[in-house]
């Protein structure tokens, strides 16, 4: 009688979807926003939305609709964020989807719906992580489960340097300060955000940021297929996981993206390709990229395998004008020094990297001399040396 109580039991659990939060992102190709896409491919998008309302029976913490207007400096906010199961508040949702199909004139939309993994249960579904920066929303959504203290520890530099967290906290949901009685309440996705938006303000970049925030986490020991993220500037998509958490389609007036395929309706009808491991897609009006081996893809856009020996690869860009990226790789973690000389061997800065720059394997560095003083246009030499290795590369810096 036991063994065939666990066999039902496995089946029961085998039958229910993997209770991890649901995303959903789509994109109007160029010149279609959704009020002006065709019949069909306005019931394809219906039938998305459906299928995300369908599976809030399972997932009853909370839902988000969102729209992102074209030609707009419009700070974004959620046209609904709810605490309550979506399909508890069938006509909320679906009065929501009309005015994302509807409404002015959108071309993006982002759904999440969510199950309680990490902080606290009764908070309004905060998906997607919205981060207000020069007048640019990004966001994020998450599905999978990351330490919170090791994004702490990434973003803090192990608690050596809390100014970044300091500046833009965590939300605690009104359970106090995040450092003490409110961290049970932070969630782990806007640590994520929060870190990758630091790594895309250090360089500068969006795929450069994305690429080293993504590899520092990984390399800290968390799999790919638990960092499956939506994450947008308001114009493009940008997706990243693995284990096919998460699926792309495309159709002719729109891309679409979802944490589980739909099993009925238009939507099924599409064509649906997962995420592998450690890829990275990049949605825009205009078409679609895939990189995959993405945290490893470095200055021409290939992917290279990493060396079993230490390597300086090319920085990039160069020539560069403001900032340049340093690429290279250790076989193991050692005390590492950057220098910057002249062409003519004048020593003109230095740095000592990191545990995480190490271990992420890229650097910048802005012209500046070690007095902060701006440097001249001209061709400088960069070093990166350990107690058993060093490379070197020539840059050149334009103005």
């Amino acid at each position: 009688m036991a063994k065939i109580f666990q066999k039902v039991l496995l089946l029961a659990l085998l039958i229910q979807p993997i209770l991890a939060c649901r995303l959903w992102a789509v994109l109007g190709k160029s010149q279609f926003t959704f009020a002006t896409m065709s019949t069909t491919e306005r019931l394809t998008i219906y039938s998305e939305l459906n299928s995300l309302f369908q599976l809030s029976a399972y997932y009853p913490d909370g839902w988000t609709l969102m729209r992102v207007d074209e030609n707009t400096n419009n700070l974004l906010e959620p046209l609904v964020r709810s605490g309550n199961a979506a399909i508890e508040e069938s006509n909320l949702y679906w009065s929501t989807a009309d005015s994302l199909m509807d409404g002015g004139n959108g071309f993006m939309g982002l759904g999440h719906i969510r199950v309680a993994s990490s902080g606290s249960v009764n908070i309004p579904n905060p998906h997607p992580w919205i981060f207000h920066d020069d007048e640019i929303s990004y966001t994020l959504s998450h599905n999978g489960t990351v330490d919170k203290s090791l994004l702490y520890n990434l973003m803090t530099n192990n608690g050596m340097d809390e100014s970044w967290i300091n500046a833009h906290p965590p939300q605690t949901f009104g359970a106090g300060y995040w450092k003490s009685t409110g961290w049970a309440s932070v969630v782990d996705s806007e640590l994520i955000l929060l870190y990758l938006m630091q790594k895309i303000d250090e360089y500068g970049e969006i795929m450069l940021g994305l690429q080293s925030g993504l590899k520092a986490i990984i390399h800290a020991g968390v799999l790919e297929s638990q960092i499956n993220i939506i994450f947008s500037d308001g114009h493009d998509i940008y997706i990243f996981g693995g284990d096919n958490r998460i699926t792309i389609a495309e159709s002719s007036e729109h891309f679409v993206a979802m944490s589980q395929v739909p099993s009925e309706g238009l939507a099924s009808t599409l064509d649906w390709i997962g995420i592998q491991k450690g890829e990275m897609v990049l949605l825009q009006r205009n078409g679609k990229s895939h990189y995959p081996d993405f945290i490893d893809i470095i200055s021409d856009g290939t992917n290279v395998p990493l060396p079993s020996t230490p390597q300086l690869f090319s920085p990039y860009p160069n020539p560069f004008n403001g900032k340049v990226s340093i690429p290279f790789h250790l076989a193991t973690l050692q005390e590492t020094t950057v220098r910057i000389f002249s062409i003519r061997g004048a020593l003109i800065d230095e740095f000592n990297l990191s545990q995480a720059e190490i271990e992420t394997g890229l650097v910048s560095w802005i012209p500046k001399d070690r007095h902060g003083q701006a440097c001249p246009s001209g061709v400088y030499v960069v070093s990166v040396q350990t107690d058993t290795w060093s490379g070197s590369k020539k840059i050149v810096y334009l103005k």
